[in-house]
């Protein structure tokens, strides 16, 4: 194979058939020239061959060591049971890299791992009941308040349907719930409160009525109202003359709004019946 190379005098390339370190003419300038040694290029780093799979010399594997830090870190933040995902990452990297500390490394970014997945473990086994025992009573708040709700709305119909019962009958509302029911303008299931935990069916179960009374009379009266224990004691829902419901608390001042509508009626009875025996003037 000629060895190629730039002539020392013309400075051309030119190829000669001879060994190394012999003379040769040069065939363009006719100079006598010696065939230099012929040296390799210089390796590029990086082009040679990679062992493990493309890994550098010196370089050792410990991605799933750093999986388990940031599992273990990620616990803490997002859910702890990701926590445990990292400590069985950093255990399984541990084992690796004592069984082949020439591939895989990353021991320390191993036991990070399994440390904070501990970590993130812990501060979650103490979190996770104190949140429910935060968020228990808030949930049975909201459910009660969603109770008192639909208890409202069911005497806000019962309103409605006894003023319109009232209105085909002088003005005088119905003399108890069984006449208004075989009416057909309310069902039973009305005068169930949900907080009572009674069986629909008992009209009486739940909800008192003060009867004898007329469209006519004092809007500040009360109608219909609940009876004590509903809603745990803390009050009940009153229906009032004018068709407006309010939830009262405590329960003492729903007695105690019941007993001043009484006694408004026993006194414009006492009226009427003074009015009537009245002697004409």
């Amino acid at each position: 194979m000629p060895t190629t190379f730039e002539c020392p005098a013309c400075h051309r390339i030119i190829a000669a058939e001879a060994a190394p370190n012999t003379q040769v003419q040069c065939p363009l300038c006719n100079e006598v020239v010696t065939v230099p040694v012929q040296t390799p290029p210089p390796a590029v780093e990086g082009t040679g061959p990679m062992p493990y799979g493309g890994r550098a010399p010196g370089q050792l594997q410990q991605g799933m060591a750093i999986g388990a830090l940031v599992c273990g870190i990620a616990g803490f933040v997002a859910c702890p049971l990701v926590g445990v995902v990292g400590i069985i990452l950093g255990i399984i990297a541990i084992q690796r890299a004592k069984a082949e500390p020439h591939r895989y490394g990353g021991r320390g970014l191993a036991i990070g791992g399994i440390c904070t997945g501990g970590g993130s473990l812990l501060v979650g086994l103490i979190m996770i009941p104190l949140m429910i025992s935060i968020l228990l009573p808030s949930l049975s708040r909201a459910r009660e308040l969603s109770k008192r709700l639909v208890c409202g709305a069911q005497l806000k119909g019962l309103g409605t349907s006894m003023r319109i019962y009232a209105n085909g009958w002088n003005q005088d509302f119905p003399p108890d719930f069984d006449v208004l029911v075989s009416s057909g303008a309310v069902t039973v299931e009305q005068f169930c409160c949900p907080s009572s935990g009674a069986i629909p069916g008992d009209v009486h179960a739940c909800y008192l009525y003060i009867e004898g009374q007329t469209t006519l009379d004092d809007p500040r009266n009360v109608l219909v109202y609940e009876k004590s224990g509903n809603h745990a004691d803390q009050g009940g829902n009153v229906l009032f003359l004018d068709g407006s419901v309010e939830f009262i608390r405590p329960y003492s001042r729903v007695e105690e709004l019941v007993a001043q509508t009484k006694r408004r009626i026993a006194e414009a009875r006492r009226k009427a019946e003074d009015a009537a025996i009245a002697p004409l003037p």
